[in-house]
């Protein structure tokens, strides 16, 4: 029996008695119709679409008697021009704290920012539909989504997955790069600088109505005060933390609060996760603590094995108590059940200790509650197995149950040739809290291009 996807997606190959070769990749022969780098030029990839010379093959491919050996249609779109996950957003409320809370979360396709000049992985079938000149315009597109939803919607906290840190990227054409959460933040600093003087101007509108005030006067300098604040003001970075290699960075801009979580993943690259918040709302920073989850998490025989390197999962502690848990999880979805819970689990038991010993560090006492942890992010769960996870303080005092309300949506994944915006066939990306008051809900792409 093949294993996933095999089993579900090659149903139409004539002799389904197939044996599985590593070679460059999953690589499949069959007695009628070989699949072979070696000596015929057809790679067959995981999702189950076979290229030829480096071209996916779509229409029939039949053999000597006319039968069908693979079918592939030509997709009409819609495509993603963003990244090859959908966005997502619930509302919940907080014990003690009320709400609801807005918060979203965004898988903004890693590759997509660190090196679309040549697509790579699971993501080269989405960047090879950037028809533009700007090779990063889906990355740039993401961040354009993020700012537009961020805004609109006022969002409390926004988890992010799958982008770098501009610091440790090198590109081999050009030294100047502009990517990386720098250029998250920076959008989303700008964009709520020039909300809240549009904030200022509405306001400065009512209170002079009817009034002998120099009305335009006012308005013009509530605008002008409010667009000086168009940076983030970075508080701490490249502080080490976790396993060794991984470090966080933290800032703030306006009302918000942002923590850089990156590790030190394959080849010299530094995946990273961002979590913004409004510190008004939820509370300033008091501590956090990150690991790279690929480290310890077991695979199917049981070991650590290095392909899960580059794994972050990151817990914020805010002065009200808040944990906000941002997660880019193994690429594993048959062991989500047993190995992804037990690992979440595990590293929430370690970041409440870590944090207690950080807050210590500066006078402040904490008050562990589980029912105020938000756990979100790309779960890599394509079978949407996690439906909640039980979740105790170590003293066990206190309970909550994380979970999401009726069925999560489809969100993964546009990388594949067969799949656009109306045709995404796997989960993967959950917000989870003791509370939440809405599902899960997707965010519509804004783009630019």
């Amino acid at each position: 029996m093949l294993p996933e996807p095999f089993s579900t997606r090659m149903l139409n190959y004539k002799n389904r008695r197939l044996t599985l070769k590593n070679n460059r990749g999953e690589v499949c022969k069959a007695p009628d119709f070989k699949v072979n780098d070696d000596d015929d030029g057809y790679t067959l990839y995981s999702d189950g679409s076979i290229y030829i010379n480096d071209n996916i093959v779509y229409g029939n491919i039949i053999d000597n008697t006319g039968t069908v050996l693979y079918s592939l249609p030509q997709p009409t779109g819609p495509y993603s021009k963003t990244s090859d996950h959908k966005f997502i957003m619930v509302q919940l409320n907080l014990d003690g704290l009320g709400g609801p809370f807005k918060i979203g979360s965004a898988n903004t396709s890693w590759v997509a920012d660190v090196g679309p000049e040549i697509p790579i992985g699971s993501e080269a079938f989405l960047l090879k539909r950037q028809a533009g000149p700007d090779r990063r315009e889906y990355f740039k597109n993401s961040i354009a989504t993020i700012v537009h939803h961020f805004i609109e919607k006022r969002m409390d906290a926004f988890f992010i997955q799958e982008t770098n840190d501009k610091t440790k990227v090198t590109l081999n054409s050009d030294g100047n790069f502009e990517g990386g959460y720098q250029s998250i933040i920076e959008s989303l600093a700008v964009a709520a600088a020039a909300d809240a003087a549009a904030s200022a101007t509405a306001a400065a509108v009512a209170a002079v109505a009817g009034s002998t005030i120099n009305a335009p006067a006012l308005i013009a300098a509530a605008a002008a005060a409010n667009a000086n604040k168009t940076t983030f003001i970075e508080e701490e970075r490249n502080i080490p933390i976790g396993t060794d290699g991984s470090y966080y960075s933290r800032g703030t801009f306006g009302d918000y609060s942002y923590v850089a979580f990156s590790v030190r993943g394959n080849y010299g690259t530094y995946p990273t996760v961002l979590t913004i918040w409004n510190h008004n709302r939820l509370g300033k920073f008091v501590a956090c603590y990150g690991e790279d989850m690929g480290k310890s998490f077991r695979g199917v025989y049981g070991t650590i094995e290095p392909k899960n390197y580059g794994r972050p999962i990151l817990c914020v502690h805010t002065e009200h108590g808040v944990n906000l848990v941002n997660i880019q999880a193994p690429n594993e979805p048959n062991l989500v059940k047993s190995s992804l819970y037990i690992a979440i689990k595990m590293f929430l038991s370690e970041a409440q200790i870590k944090i207690e010993v950080k807050a210590r560090s500066k006078k402040i006492k904490v008050i562990w509650n589980p029912k105020l942890i938000v756990l979100g992010g790309d779960f890599n769960d394509a079978k949407k197995s996690i439906r909640q996870i039980t979740i105790n303080d170590y003293q066990g005092k206190s309970q909550a149950c994380l979970h999401y309300i009726g069925e999560a949506p489809l969100t993964c994944c546009a990388e594949t040739p067969y799949n656009t915006l109306n045709n995404y066939p796997l989960g993967s990306d959950y917000i989870l809290a003791n509370n939440p008051r809405t599902p899960i809900t997707i965010l519509y792409e804004y783009f630019r291009y």
